[in-house]
Formats: structure tokens, sequence, C-alpha cells
């Protein structure tokens, strides 16, 4: 009888998976709309695959139409500016609070971080009047204070935390070196808080960029109101006429904190895990069929005659990389769905590269098979699969050898 460990597992795997499932329904509906034409939409069922690729012109109408351009670039603006500055002026105070040792430090750090502890709904009165009354409401210059203003208190909570954990021999040490109290500040504390810094910018960008209630509050115009500002009125005026041009606007509005998060380094990259990959594979999926139906029917720019080989040929990296790796999971007896080292940018990192450097690699190695595939187009599916598949199998032959090589050598380095 299987143990209670593995059954453990099995039901944890499998409510996992359900929520995975539930989680990703939403999305798939939604780019699934805004694939299509309105009047695809509203003659098919929401979850039928688009038969005209329409998202260029719903995403048209939402930079267009909708404003979402626009509203894009303040949401930007209002985000970098406001995490940049309110980041600046708290950890000016952090340093005041832990060097300097100003009067009162832990009574003025309560007084400043109190304002995270009431709930945001009981400050939209009070600022709405004094925004009249100051000629800062329905303003871009309003909007930056308000964003910058509502970050401070949460920034000065963990960078005075972090300032207060950097070891003071070393403080005391840059002082009889003649660093000054800024020089301190600037030389010092802040070169040590890279990390923490880079946390709470992207923790406030995106706060800023999904914020709605306060972009409704404090601001009444087009030209001023931020991106789910935008996107609110966007379905309010045209979800009943335009479905996929507002799911379109949807998606333009999320697009900038993704691939913000994406191009973050370290511990800050959390969304291109597992859901990440399910999400981007199903769109490439979608993808990959319409472009092999409009190829049967002869309305591409160019009728190939391996189509299906040369949609593999452009997914070949992952597709290949993912069979490779669960292949080797299972030869060496482990799960599936366990992660490890064995993709193709781990051996490439292991032989030095940086990750920006191996996805550059693997980036043009795929535009050379698509060259190639589209080159070869005429020999056949089959064959030019077939030559597709044996290219990937002798690059990363040869790159895992190198990589073993490469490593028996430092370890005979170190032995010796």
């Amino acid at each position: 009888m299987p143990s209670r460990k593995i059954v453990s597992r099995s039901i944890l795997l499998a409510l996992l998976t359900m929520l995975a499932i539930v989680w990703l329904i939403p999305l798939a509906i939604t780019f699934l709309t805004a694939l299509k034409s309105n009047e695809e939409f509203a003659s098919t069922a929401m979850w039928s695959l688009p038969k005209d690729f329409a998202l260029v012109e719903n995403l048209r109408f939402a930079w267009d139409t909708g404003k979402m351009g626009e509203s894009f670039v303040r949401s930007l603006t209002y985000a970098t500016v406001g995490a940049t500055i309110a980041i600046v002026f708290a950890s000016l105070a952090a340093h005041a609070m832990v060097q300097l040792k100003v009067s009162r430090a832990f009574f003025w750090f309560l007084l400043i971080y109190s304002g995270t502890i009431f709930a945001f709904q009981m400050y939209l009165l009070p600022l709405f009047y004094m925004y009249q009354k100051t000629g800062l409401y329905d303003t871009q210059l309003g909007m930056m204070l308000f964003y910058t203003a509502i970050a401070i208190p949460f920034c000065l909570f963990v960078l005075r935390n972090h300032f207060a954990t950097i070891d003071r021999e070393i403080v005391e040490a840059a002082k009889m070196d003649g660093l000054s109290n800024f020089g301190l500040y600037a030389r010092m504390y802040m070169p040590l808080s890279i990390a923490p810094i880079a946390a709470l910018f992207l923790f406030q960008f995106t706060w800023i960029w999904n914020d709605l209630l306060f972009g409704i509050t404090l601001a009444k115009s087009a030209d001023v109101r931020p991106i789910m500002a935008g996107l609110a009125s966007l379905r309010g005026l045209y979800s009943a006429n335009n479905t996929p041009g507002v799911m379109a606007g949807a998606l333009l509005a999320s697009l900038c904190v993704f691939v913000y998060y994406n191009v973050s380094q370290g511990p800050l990259k959390i969304f291109m895990g597992d859901s990440g990959s399910l999400v981007l594979g199903f769109i490439l999926a979608v993808f990959a069929i319409r472009f092999n139906e409009i190829n049967a029917a002869g309305q591409g720019y160019r009728v190939l005659q391996s189509s299906p080989s040369v949609s593999i040929a452009v997914l070949i990296v992952p597709l290949f990389d993912t069979l490779r790796v669960i292949v080797l999971r299972l030869y060496h007896g482990g799960s599936v769905f366990r992660a490890d080292n064995r993709h193709t940018h781990h051996l490439m990192l292991r032989i030095g590269f940086t990750h920006l450097q191996a996805t550059l690699i693997i980036v043009t190695f795929n535009l050379i098979i698509i060259a190639l595939a589209f080159l070869l187009d005429q020999v056949g599916i089959l064959w030019l699969g077939l030559i597709i598949l044996g290219i990937c199998l002798i690059t990363v032959s040869l790159l895992d050898r190198y990589v073993r090589k490469k490593e028996a050598l430092v370890t005979q380095t170190e032995a010796a």
C-alpha cells in the first residue's frame, strides 16, 4: 500500500493542479476574447478558438479610441516618480533615525509609519477637500505628490530596519577615514541596501500602477487619471459594444508590471515560474494552431509545404528543452514536477554565462532554426522535423559534454 506521505503529496498535487486551472481559466478566456473580432465574439462561445486574428486591431482600439496609450504613459510616470522619490525621502529619514540619532527618533518613526495603519478609505474625503482647496485636484502634480507620500511610510519601515542591521564597526571605521554623515549615507548605507531598495521599488511601483481607488477620487479628467481608472472608463463606455477591445485593454494594463517583474533579477522574478510558463505555453499553442489553419487555407503571405514543422521550429527551444528535461528526470527516477538545474539555460550558466547572455544565445539559436526551417520548407514535414530535432540533439549534447569537461577540470584543479 502507498505510504501516507505519497498519498498526502498526491492529494496536495491534485489540489494545486485544480487551483492552477481555476486561476488560468479567466486569464485564458480574457486572452481568447482579445484575439477575436467583435463580430466573432458575438457569434461564438467565449472558450472557442478565434478564427480571425484581431488582437492588433483590438489593441489599437484600446490604445487610441479608449486612450489607454496616454493612461499607460501617465501611470508609468506616476509609478516611477512616486516610488523613486519615496525611497529617497524614506532612506534619508531612516539614515537620520539610525545614524544621526535625532531626538525622539522612535516617535517620529511611529508618526510616519502610522500612515499605513488606517484603512485607505479614511483618507478619501480629507484628501478630496484638501486637493480642491489647494488646487491639486485633477492635476498630474497632485497625483505624483499623493503616490509619493503614500509610499513613504512602508519604505521607511523597511529601510530603517535594514540600516539598523549594518555593522557599527564598519560605520565607525568609515567615519575614522573621514566620511561625513552624508558620505556615510551615499557611499555606505545606500550601496549596502541595493536589494531592499530594489524590492521596495518593485513593490511600490506595482501598487501605484494597480491603484484605482485614488485614481478616480483625486482626478476626473482623462488626461490625468492613471491606467486603471482609464481601464474602468473603457469598460464602462465600450463593454457592451466592443468586449474584445476592453479585454485587449485589460491585457495592455497588465503588460507593464508583467514585463517589469520578469526583467528583474533574483527573487523579484516571481511570475515566470510554472504559472507563467503555462500561460505563455497556452498563448503560443493558440498562435501555432492558428498559424497552421491560415496556411492550410492558403491565406498566408507565403504558403508553406511543411507548415507543422515550421511552427515546431518557432517553438523548438521550449518544446525540446521540456521533453529533454522530462526524459532526464524520469531516467534518474525523479518526479517530472520537481525543479532542478537540467534545463539548457542552466548548462549555459554553469559555463559562466550571465542570464542575459544565455538568453541572447538561446534566442539567436531559435532564430537560426526558424530561418533554416523556412529555407528547407520543400523537403517535407517529416524530414524537416527530423533535421530540426537532430540539430537540437547534437547542439545540446555538445553543450552538455563541454560543461562536464569544464567542471571535471575545475574539480581536478581544486584537488591539486
